[in-house]
C-alpha cells in the first residue's frame, strides 16, 4: 500500500476486531493513547507515510515521539507512529481473495535491525501448512479484506509472548527466485492461485475458524477433498 498511514487510519475505522493492531499515532492527533503504551520508556517507530523495503524509520522514545513526528512530515505526507515490538518471529503470508496461497517467514540478515526486510538482506523461509500459526493467519485474512485487492502481502509479527501484531499491507509482494534463476515453490502457489481466480472463483473466500490451516489455505493449493493441488 502506498499510503500506509491512510491505511492504518482506515483499518481502525472499519475492522471490528482490532486484536493484533497496533496504536497508531499522527500528528496533531497525538492523544487518546490506551493505557498499555503510556509508559514513557516505550519507544516508538517513526516512519513516513509512503516507504518501502524498510527504509525511513526513526525508533525514539515518547519523551521525543512529537519532536521526531514533525521532522519525518518533512519528507512529506503525514507520518506515523506505532510502538516497538520485541519480536522473535516475522512473517509474510501471501493472501489472494481472502485465503493464504503461502505463508514465509523472514530470516533477517541481523535480527535486531527494527525491519526485516528481504530487499536489506535476509531470505524468505516457505513454512510447511501444519506449522501456520492461526493468529498469524488469521489477522493477515482479516486485515487483506479491507485493501481492496485480489492479493496483497501482509506482513506480521510474533513477539516474546506468542501475541500476533499486524505490519503492514504490500500491494506488489515480493517474489524472489533461487539464485540460479529459477521458479520457487511461492511462485508456483501465486500461479496456481491466479489461475483458480481466473478461471473457477474471483470473488472474496471465507474462512473457517477453528479448522487450524485448513482453514486459511486457498482452494487452489489444497482441495476440499484434503488433497494436494
Amino acid at each position: 500500500m502506498c499510503n500506509k498511514t491512510g491505511f492504518l487510519g482506515t483499518l481502525k475505522e472499519v475492522m471490528d476486531d482490532q486484536t493484533g493492531m497496533l496504536p497508531v499515532l499522527t500528528l496533531p492527533v497525538m492523544r487518546n493513547i490506551d493505557e498499555q503504551w503510556r509508559d514513557s520508556t516505550q519507544q516508538w517507530v517513526v516512519r513516513p507515510a509512503r516507504h518501502a523495503q524498510g527504509r525511513n524509520l526513526q525508533v525514539v522514545t515518547q519523551d521525543n515521539l512529537y519532536t521526531a513526528l514533525t521532522r519525518m512530515n518533512r519528507l512529506g505526507g503525514q507520518s506515523y507512529a506505532r510502538p516497538l515490538i520485541q519480536k522473535k518471529a516475522e512473517y509474510r503470508a501471501y493472501v489472494l481473495n481472502g485465503r493464504v496461497v503461502n505463508l514465509a517467514r523472514k530470516t533477517p540478515s541481523n535480527p535486531d535491525d527494527v525491519a526485516w526486510n528481504v530487499a536489506q538482506g535476509g531470505r524468505f523461509d516457505n513454512v510447511r501448512w501444519d506449522d501456520w500459526p492461526d493468529a498469524v493467519v488469521d489477522l493477515a485474512c482479516r486485515v487483506h479484506r479491507h485493501t481492496g485487492l485480489t492479493m496483497s502481502g501482509i506482513d506480521v509479527m510474533v513477539d516474546e509472548d506468542d501475541t500476533a501484531w499486524f505490519i503492514e499491507a504490500n500491494s506488489a509482494p515480493s517474489l524472489p527466485f533461487n539464485e540460479d534463476g529459477s521458479t520457487t515453490y511461492r511462485h508456483q502457489c501465486v500461479a496456481k492461485g491466479l489461475y483458480y481466480t481466473i478461471k473457477e472463483n474471483n470473488e472474496m473466500l471465507d474462512v473457517t475458524t477453528g479448522a487450524g490451516w485448513r482453514g486459511y489455505i486457498h482452494p487452489a493449493i489444497w482441495s476440499r477433498e484434503g488433497e494436494m493441488v
